[in-house]
């Protein structure tokens, strides 16, 4: 175990079958193998599909959620 910094690190092995099974699976998601291309994916066309703008929607949804609640817990304190 490396220690970096002071900090212990633990090595991650990673199984490089299971990856590749992960790899091809995503290259068969068309938005997903343009991405990979030289030329890659514009953001106007991956704002057009449907996951990556579920994720977002869902995150900015989390966000908003969250600031909510650190903003009510700062309301309450007392300095």
């Amino acid at each position: 175990m490396p220690d970096i910094g002071g900090v212990r690190h633990h090595a991650v092995a990673v199984d490089k079958q299971a990856l590749t099974a992960v790899i091809e699976k995503r290259m068969k998601i068309p938005y997903f193998a343009q991405s990979c291309e030289p030329d890659g994916i514009t953001p106007a066309r991956l704002n057009q599909c449907a996951p990556p703008v579920a994720a977002v929607t869902g995150f900015s949804a989390a966000t908003r959620s969250m600031l909510g609640c650190v903003a009510c817990q700062f309301e309450h304190m007392n300095y």
